[in-house]
């Protein structure tokens, strides 16, 4: 009986050991934004247990006779109200997708971000046929900032992109993990540049040009 008594605690511990590792791998964030801006570090995650929210926007424009957009992959601070702004935020917006009547295909889509090295863009907007990201911010001030100036030895990097099949209620997505480096500048053109550095994020982007 002892050693009966003896084997049930053990078994007991071992299960609630098991059961609080599989709490803490559920509350790690899927998705956030992390490093240095200005010296000071900081790390925003998405779970339950925080405020900061990740989501997909959209621009586009026709030049030229052409329709093209961007598609924006931001983290952001959840306000006590949905008709306050919410800051502070980071966004990269990946750029420049060619619409085809009003529509960018599943096929074209997934294989626009690909892994490697990218570029900062000099402008906003994008252009067509080309590739490259602007790394946008607002502090909690409301105050916005991004990373169209010079960026020299400014690096960024994709390290892996993950297809997610569209869902009820959403289109197919793009997680997207990358690190980046870089200056950051005011928009309204007021004040020194800020520095991010050591920056690692997952976040996603969603195909809103599906619309079919």
């Amino acid at each position: 009986m002892k050693k009966n008594i003896t084997l049930f605690f053990l078994a007991l511990t071992i299960l609630l050991t098991a059961c609080k590792k599989a709490n803490k791998d559920e509350l790690s964030a899927e998705y956030y934004f992390k490093g240095s801006l200005n010296g000071t570090a900081f790390n925003w995650e998405e779970t339950e247990e925080t405020q900061w929210r990740v989501g997909t926007s959209s621009s586009s424009s026709v030049l030229y006779g052409e329709g093209i957009g961007s598609l924006t992959a931001s983290i952001e601070k959840e306000q006590s109200h949905p008709s306050l702004e919410r800051k502070p935020s980071l966004g990269v917006t990946f750029q420049t997708f060619t619409i085809v009547e009003s529509n960018v295909s599943p096929a074209v889509f997934n294989s626009f971000v690909n892994a490697g090295t990218w570029a900062y863009s000099a402008t906003a907007g994008g252009s067509p046929n080309t590739k490259n990201l602007v790394v946008e911010y607002m502090d909690e001030q409301g105050k916005s900032y991004n990373s169209i100036g010079s960026q020299t030895g400014s690096t960024v990097n994709i390290i892996a992109v993950t297809p997610m099949a569209a869902i009820y209620g959403s289109k197919e997505s793009l997680k997207i993990k990358m690190s980046l480096n870089c200056k950051l500048y005011a928009v309204d053109g007021n004040g020194a540049p800020l520095t991010m550095s050591n920056a690692e994020a997952v976040l996603y982007i969603e195909n809103l040009f599906n619309h079919n």
